[in-house]
């Protein structure tokens, strides 16, 4: 396992790689958008392929080492208040994983999201509990993590999901249909 951070120019020039990369977006003094990130590469954050479990795999360890790097952190800089980690405690922009051939397995546009956070960074009150508990908080959170980035809210389906509504005498009322501004246009 390794990690490093790529500044704007490191990033720009990348190419294909291996891994999970965590891009930030920032604003420069100029108002230009720069993109910076964090690449993780190794066995544990490369998939064996496309399914499920092996994405699941990949952000579980990505969590994991983002978790206990920081509560290492925590307890270190108790004596050295400037040790600090590379990894960031915003939500990145976007989160791209590649199998250890380059190919793109997942793209997660976190940008349009409507998370504003999603996790990747424990909080005082996870870094507080026993290490059993920690190490279920860290699967909890990695599911957690993975659902609210496949999650896209589909407003259509959950208005056509509501039931009917019973009328005063039992008997079902007509559902109205109403336009969608996607299909008035």
């Amino acid at each position: 396992m390794a990690t490093s951070k790529l500044n704007k120019e490191q990033f720009a020039n990348l190419g294909a790689f291996a891994g999970v990369m965590l891009v930030y977006n920032s604003t420069n003094k100029d108002g230009e958008l720069v993109q910076t990130a964090q690449h993780f590469w190794g066995k544990d954050f490369e998939p064996a392929d496309n399914s499920d479990n092996e994405i699941f795999r990949v952000v579980k360890n990505l969590v994991a080492t983002i978790w206990h790097t920081v509560a290492e952190e925590k307890k270190l800089r108790a004596d050295a208040d400037g040790i600090r980690s590379k990894f960031r405690a915003t939500t990145p922009a976007e989160i791209i994983i590649c199998d250890n051939r380059n190919n793109r397995i997942k793209k997660y546009d976190l940008t349009d999201s409507v998370w504003a956070r999603i996790g990747l960074v424990p909080t005082k009150v996870d870094l507080e509990k026993s290490s059993r508990d920690f190490a279920k908080t860290i699967h909890s959170a990695a599911k957690a993590i993975r659902d609210a980035m496949n999650f896209a809210p589909n407003l259509a389906k959950l208005d056509a999901e509501k039931p009917a509504k019973k009328g005063a005498k039992g008997a079902e009322k007509p559902a109205t249909t109403a336009e969608t501004p996607a299909q008035a246009a």
